[in-house]
């Protein structure tokens, strides 16, 4: 598979998830504005236009896009029913967007196929018949794969019981056939390429329904507006008394525990039977209280004696809510009095001022010396799990506190006996403490289940113990289901079908008008296309280049055109009406009507008199020759004959000039010296000439046809043969050489020529051929060619032995190279012999002018001694690698002072170049002189400085070799050319020798540079 076409493949997958993608946004906008009206609780909605657009979308975009409406459906019904509350809510959310969204897709791809099927699209729904089905099937008929598909897995998730099935599913279905009644025609009139008369319908069906569905819209919001304030009324009127009972029930619970606080204060020594029996009262009264509990006051320094005389130890809660005797501290409220004593005995004993938020209330209560509630608490006694509070209040003496009484509720308890008279059938409601932090707030409810999402709820808040509650109340499931109000979804359901119907209506209106007008447009064309063939038959026959006659059936004139005229001289009026024999000459005309009628016993188009020479006659009485072709033509008004004539006088003679030139050009033929032929179109041989059967000896029955391949030298038929088909195929020349064999069996060799003759079509209708005798040429040239050889098979013969004698030649250079290498390499070594003799000589004398001469020597032959180690280690022996021998060269000589100059420093400033051994020795010698001097009197007595040595090239293939020093430099009145110094001889002597320019500057130290030739 190529590239291209993987990413045409790839730019294909890529429209088509675009397209997928824009239905399923189109869907979810849809779908999010239907459940706008949605009618709670179950979110029924008497119309779901996604369904009429899904439908759409599928027809004109094919199967391909039914994933986004499944995607697009999901996203809605996810966003609706979305819990992840828990993994087994969050998958159930998720199963149940999953089946809707799939209910969706295949309720638009099965409308879409039955559409296709029974109704065809594109269509322009104008035959009433057409509408029907395309309503029908799309919308009530494929309606019921969804709201049978989204039902069934809504009960059987538990979403929606199943008794409610039928008419969940009902609505369901409305829903989705209204939607598809109203919004896919309305979605149609947008489609771009649908036939001209969905453009017309914009304005004449879809500004009514969309005007329509506007007001039944705003209907339906005024009715369930003025449904759901009717609907609260009744819900508030329900919830109000839960609330009011409530506050009322623990207002009396107050009272009490301030009675019983009353009672303490009033005296001194409450007996436990004195307790016991006010309690009793109270108990039987107020069925909610879970105890009535005296906490006295005990120092730590009293506590051994009350444990004592009471029987019990004081206690508190370890974790998990055990009692453990209570720690060490200032003082305790342990609980004393507690009735009724049977359910409450686990907590006698118990410090209530050990856990915070009792002690909490009880600060409150102390401070402000009312009854004071805790926030929600579990009992000490609490078995069940029920959430508990405790109402405190203070008993005082003389402004001292004795201790505090406490009322024990269990809430629930509390709550349910209060509203147990109270009809709250439907109805959840929670018990909050407002002051409570968020997660501690709610101390009660009743629902099994989170009720935030229920669309009626109502809630008062009112004080109970010093702290704010808040009782909310909300409608259940069962309570929305029974108190349903139908008004507004009715007014929605039955104007928009109103509105559907409308639109079917206004479809087939439209339709009909289409279909009647299509009908006349089409009458209408049929005649002008009737005028228009007349009078382009008129037109062509006028047109005509040739003369066109029309009879009928009785050999009447009907019809001529200007050609006709022309060519026999009448007028078109001096003909219309006569007999077509007027145009016939007088010796045919008798047996014309006979002709003719033969030809309408057996109509068909064919040439007129086939086999004989027709002639016309003019109106000046001459005749000439024509070709006529027959037309049969069939009528309303008859039976006709339209002929075609040609004045064949120019083509006449125009073959009696060909014939002519015909005969000349055989004769031409017959006379020439040129072998000349021709051939057919696919190359068999027609005709040849006699100098052809000359060359050949072949008579002409032994070439006709292709027999004369046989004649070819059997190396060159199938070349010959590839060149014949090639130039059939191309209609192109051909020019060739071949043998062919005389019929003496001599091999003669020809070139050929051949063009193609092209008819008037350019297609090839022959050739025409020519060939050259070659033989003599071949001879000459198979002779020259012999020669070659012979001149090739010397000319190798001399390169081989040009080749012999140089690699004679490499080996002596080579044994050359190695005697050189070993010359230079024993110059080497007898150098450093000489040197190592005047070293030792060096060592046998004292420290002087004799030892100093030496030394100098010596460097002198190193010097010389190096260049030859370059000459043997390099690969050209004529030339030394200068700038390399110079840098050796100046290392050296510092190392040789032994670290004497270890202060002086040297820069080398030397640019790669080779010199001639003849010129290198001379410059290796001035620059160890050079160096030498500038160490040896340039800077004595441990004098710091720099000495640098240049080498450079110059213009002109010059060089410049420079020393130059910083150190004490030159007298001013030193003349080297006179100097006594050996070294400064030998340093003009150099220069003399490298006919150098010395130039040298005593000034701020000392410099000697020499500008010479690079070579000799």
């Amino acid at each position: 598979m190529t590239s291209g076409t993987l990413e045409g493949r790839a730019r294909t997958g890529m429209r088509w998830a675009s397209r997928a993608l824009l239905v399923a946004a189109i869907y979810w906008v849809a779908g999010k504005f239907a459940l706008f009206m949605a009618i709670p609780p179950g979110y029924a909605t008497a119309v779901w236009p996604a369904a009429g657009i899904a439908l759409v979308c599928v027809l004109c975009w094919g199967l391909r896009v039914v994933p986004g409406i499944a995607l697009g459906s999901f996203l809605v019904n996810a966003g609706t029913s979305f819990d992840m509350s828990t993994s087994a809510s969050l998958a159930r959310s998720m199963a149940i967007a999953t089946g809707i969204g799939c209910g969706a897709a295949c309720q638009a791809a099965l409308g879409a196929l039955l559409i296709r099927r029974f109704v065809g699209f594109p269509t322009a729904l104008e035959v009433d018949r057409e509408i029907t089905k395309f309503t029908f099937l799309g919308g009530p008929v494929s309606c019921l794969v969804s709201a049978t598909v989204g039902m069934s897995t809504l009960c059987g998730l538990g979403v929606i019981p199943w008794p409610q099935f039928a008419f969940s599913w009902w609505t369901w279905w409305v829903g989705d056939a209204i939607g598809v009644l109203i919004f896919a025609p309305l979605s149609l009139l947008f489609v771009p390429g649908l036939d001209s008369v969905w453009r017309r319908r914009r304005t004449i069906v879809g500004i009514p329904l969309l005007v329509g569905f506007a007001a039944v819209s705003g209907l339906f919001l005024k009715a369930r507006a003025w449904e759901e304030t009717r609907l609260h009324t009744e819900f508030e009127r329900r919830a109000t008394p839960l609330a009011h009972t409530l506050e009322a029930r623990l207002s009396e619970y107050e009272e009490v525990v301030g009675f019983l606080a009353s009672l303490f204060e009033a005296s001194s020594d409450v007996s436990r039977a004195q307790f016991h029996e006010f309690c009793r009262h109270a108990l039987n009264t107020y069925p909610g209280i879970q105890g009535l509990a005296w906490n006295p006051r005990i120092d730590d320094d009293r506590r051994t004696q009350f444990e004592t005389a009471a029987g019990f130890e004081i206690t508190e809660q370890a974790s998990k809510g055990v009692l453990r005797r209570a720690a060490t501290r200032p003082e305790y409220l342990p609980v004393y009095y507690m009735e009724p004593e049977d359910r409450n005995r686990y907590a006698v004993g118990f410090d209530i001022a050990s856990d915070p938020i009792r002690f909490e209330a009880l600060s409150r209560a102390r401070r402000s010396g009312r009854p004071s509630v805790t926030s929600r608490i579990t009992l000490v006694q609490e078995t069940a799990g029920q959430q508990g509070i405790l109402l405190i209040a203070p008993v005082l003496h003389s402004q001292s506190l004795r201790g505090y009484v406490a009322g024990v509720f269990r809430v629930g308890d509390v709550v349910e006996t209060a509203l147990r008279s109270i009809d709250h059938d439907g109805l959840d409601y929670r018990l909050l403490d407002e002051d409570a932090a968020k997660e501690n707030a709610l101390v009660y409810t009743n629902a099994n289940t989170d009720s935030d999402s229920s669309p009626r709820t109502w809630n008062e808040t009112f004080s109970f113990g010093g702290r704010r509650w808040k009782l909310e109340v909300t409608a259940t499931s069962a309570y929305m289901t029974a108190h349903r109000g139908w008004q507004a979804w009715t007014v929605l359901a039955a104007g928009l079908l109103f509105v559907g119907i409308l639109g079917v209506v206004m479809l087939m209106a439209t339709g009909q008008a289409s279909y009647v007008q299509r009908a006349l447009e089409a009458r209408s064309s049929e005649a002008a296309r009737a005028i228009q063939a007349e009078e382009k038959f008129r037109s062509t026959i006028e047109a005509a280049s040739t003369g066109m006659l029309m009879a009928d059936r009785n050999g009447t004139i009907v019809l001529v055109n200007a050609q006709v005229e022309r060519l026999f001289g009448y007028t078109r009026e001096e003909l219309i009406g006569q007999p077509v024999e007027i145009l016939v000459p007088a010796k045919s005309r008798g047996r014309h009507p006979s002709y003719r009628d033969t030809f309408f016993q057996e109509p068909r188009t064919r040439p007129m008199g086939a086999g004989r020479e027709l002639y016309g006659i003019r109106k000046d009485g001459s005749e000439m020759p024509v070709e006529i072709g027959l037309n049969p033509m069939r009528t309303a008004d008859g039976d006709f004959v339209l002929g075609s004539i040609v004045d064949i006088t120019a083509r006449k003679m125009a073959e009696a000039t060909l014939r002519e030139s015909a005969e000349r050009f055989r004769a031409l033929v017959e006379v020439s010296a040129q072998i000349v032929w021709t051939a057919a179109a696919n190359g068999e041989f027609i005709e040849d000439s006699p100098s052809w059967r000359a060359f050949t000896g072949q008579t002409y029955q032994q070439w006709r046809g292709r027999e004369r391949a046989d004649a070819f030298h059997p190396e060159d038929r199938a070349a010959v043969a590839a060149l014949w088909r090639k130039a059939i195929a191309t209609k192109s020349a051909i020019d060739t050489e071949y043998r062919i064999r005389h019929v003496s069996g001599e091999w003669r060799w020809t070139a050929a020529r051949a063009v193609p003759l092209l008819d008037v079509e350019g297609q090839v209708r022959g050739w025409i051929g020519m060939n050259t005798d070659i033989t003599e040429r071949k001879l000459a040239e198979h002779e020259r060619d012999r020669l070659l050889n012979e001149l090739q098979s010397l000319n190798t013969e001399l390169e081989e032995r040009v080749s012999g004698r140089t690699a004679d030649l490499s080996k002596a250079l080579r044994e050359r190279e190695v005697l050189i290498q070993e010359i230079h390499h024993r110059v080497k070594n007898n150098l450093q012999v000489i040197s190592s003799i005047i070293n030792m000589q060096v060592r046998k004398l004292d420290v002087g002018a004799n030892r100093d001469a030496l030394e100098e020597c010596q460097t002198r032959v190193q010097a010389i001694a190096l260049i030859h180690e370059k000459l043997y280690q390099s690969k050209d022996y004529s030339r030394v690698p200068f700038s390399e021998y110079a840098r050796s060269l100046a290392t050296n000589v510092f190392r040789a002072t032994g670290g004497a100059f270890a202060s002086v420093t040297l820069e080398l400033a030397i640019e790669d170049l080779a010199l001639a051994v003849d010129r290198a020795i001379p410059c290796g010698l001035v620059l160890n002189e050079l160096i030498t001097n500038a160490l040896k009197h340039g800077f004595r007595d441990g004098r710091q400085g720099t000495i640098r040595v240049e080498l450079a090239k110059l213009d002109m293939g010059r060089l410049r070799l420079a020393v130059k020093d910083n150190g004490i430099g030159l007298p001013l009145d030193l003349d080297i050319r006179k100097s006594d110094s050996l070294g400064l001889q030998l340093i003009c002597t150099l220069s003399e020798q490298l006919d150098a320019e010395l130039e040298v500057n005593g000034a701020g130290g000392a410099s000697f540079q020499l500008t010479f030739a690079a070579e000799a």
